[in-house]
């Protein structure tokens, strides 16, 4: 498991999408569609983190929550990105009715903010986690691991 940790101020955050875009490509070179597990507290961070990736790979797609649609989808190098945020989700078979689990992990790359609430619904294989603490009011610390 490779882990980075970044202590970086709100303006500071291109600098682990580097590290982040090489990941997704090492992923996406080993025919594996990565699934991202966000985590953070309310307001931490993780949809700017998804909408500022996005822009800095160059993607013209307007990201924005999903907390109330559940699931938005992007366009990336001809790839569907879907965001999900299952905040609102209360129990596992919710999943299974939406049908979230057949997307995550097949053919697209999958952010999923509030992920613990589909704890035994996600794939096995194609994990990223990325946690984002508040450190001070004006930074965070970014928190990624991958298994390649």
């Amino acid at each position: 498991m490779k882990q980075i940790r970044l202590q970086l101020k709100e303006n500071e955050i291109s600098k682990i999408f580097k590290d982040f875009t090489n990941i997704i490509e090492s992923y996406l070179s080993l025919n594996f569609f990565p699934t991202v597990l966000l985590s953070g507290d309310l307001g931490a961070g993780k949809t700017t983190f998804v909408r500022q990736w996005m822009s800095s790979v160059g993607s013209n797609d307007l990201v924005n929550s999903p907390t109330f649609a559940l699931q938005n989808v992007y366009q990336w190098n001809n790839l569907e990105v879907h965001h999900f945020d299952l905040y609102r989700i209360k129990f596992q078979d919710e999943i299974d009715e939406l049908g979230f689990q057949e997307i995550w992990g097949n053919g697209c790359i999958s952010f999923i903010e509030w992920w613990p609430n589909a704890i035994n619904k996600l794939p096995t294989s194609g994990l990223i986690r990325l946690e984002i603490l508040h450190d001070t009011p004006d930074s965070r610390v970014y928190v990624l691991e991958s298994e390649h």
